[in-house]
């Protein structure tokens, strides 16, 4: 029977930091970097979280990725797909383990230990076996602005440095928010694995969900009524991450998104509309959203039977709901015509 192995970040803050007596700074950079960390578990607890994990192993490369929202967890490895259902065993499933064959115990453990890797970072969990070099120490790094804030970059160090390769943290603040609200988004460095130290890099994302009463199927028909009356933005081509920022602006409004052809996940939600997980194409980092699509839709795009093969441009329509929450889509169509007297009707 194999082991489970905890893995841990080589250094991290799960052990008291070491500051330099009166640097305010240091202090305050310290602590928000705890609080954005507190802050990220608590969305997690709450919504979706996608982690795509690259492993370097002295045997080897392994990657993976890995989706959690409160009520089920999925990992997909090697061509495989296992999901569980909270407090329930991993199934082998494509379906998030609504039906599935149960795995093996060492199997079980073995998916358990590759979610080990993913909750290091966000969990604290860490072990420091150099004592010559003294405490840990937070430094950031660097910042690089994006299009609605900025990414912070963050650098575990310690008091005696050696130059060792210390890991990193990658937060995204949004907007005006302050940095300790800021969402844990990548990790790069050295974790252990009992003995062996191994090089770690993950992607976090997250998807935040609607309130089971607004995306009830039943309200679907309410968020596209007189779509066909409502005139396109032609112009600009959206991606996931400005659609939700600018969703107020952009309320009850059509505009163009352009997908990747593979669909990550696909639910039925009632009267003839599947709500599909896509991905956008924007660069140099795409980002993943959900869109609502009525089944015609899916048929002639190609999406149902999987037959699409290259990207795809869609008109579609923002309903906000709140600043946490993200906003509705809803595919209307790939093309539109325009009467004289000024109505469009879409087209797929």
């Amino acid at each position: 029977m194999k082991t489970r192995t905890a893995f841990t970040v080589c250094c991290f803050v799960g052990v008291t930091l070491a500051l330099p007596i009166g640097d305010c700074q240091a202090e305050e950079t310290a602590d928000n970097f705890a609080k954005a960390l507190e802050y990220t578990r608590a969305i997690v607890e709450k919504h979706h979280l996608t982690s795509v994990v690259d492993i370097d192993f002295e045997k080897g490369k392994k990657s993976f990725r890995y989706d959690h929202y409160p009520e089920v967890e999925r990992i997909q490895a090697q061509g495989s797909t296992y999901a569980r259902k909270k407090g329930q065993a991993w199934l082998k499933s494509e379906d998030w383990a609504k039906t599935g064959k149960k795995v093996s115990k060492d199997k079980s453990e073995e998916l358990d230990n590759l979610i080990s890797f993913v909750d290091a970072p966000l969990q604290n969990r860490s072990v420091s076996k150099d004592k010559t070099q003294g405490g840990l120490l937070v430094e950031e790094i660097k910042r690089e602005p994006t299009e609605n804030g900025d990414r912070i970059f963050y650098e575990i160090r310690r008091e005696n440095s050696t130059g060792f390769a210390y890991p990193q943290f990658v937060f995204h603040r949004y907007g005006k928010d302050p940095d300790e609200k800021a969402m844990l988004i990548g990790y790069a460095g050295m974790m252990y694995a009992g003995e062996q130290k191994i090089h770690v890099n993950i992607n976090y994302s997250y998807m935040f969900l609607i309130n089971t009463e607004i995306v009830n199927a039943k309200d679907i028909p309410k968020a596209t009524k007189d779509i066909k009356d409502s005139a396109p933005d032609d112009g600009k081509v959206y991606n996931f991450n400005e659609l939700d920022q600018q969703k107020f602006e952009l309320k009850d409004k059509v505009v163009k998104l352009q997908i990747t052809p593979k669909v990550l996940q696909q639910e039925d939600v009632g009267d003839g509309n599947f709500r599909l997980m896509v991905k956008d194409t924007a660069s140099p980092k795409s980002n993943y959203g959900l869109v609502d699509f009525p089944k015609a839709g899916l048929d002639k795009l190609g999406l149902a039977d999987k037959s699409a093969k290259e990207n795809i441009t869609l008109y579609i329509r923002v309903t906000p709901r709140t600043k946490e929450v993200v906003a509705q889509f809803t595919a209307v169509g790939r093309s539109f015509d325009r009467s004289a007297d000024g109505k469009v009707t879409y087209k797929w």
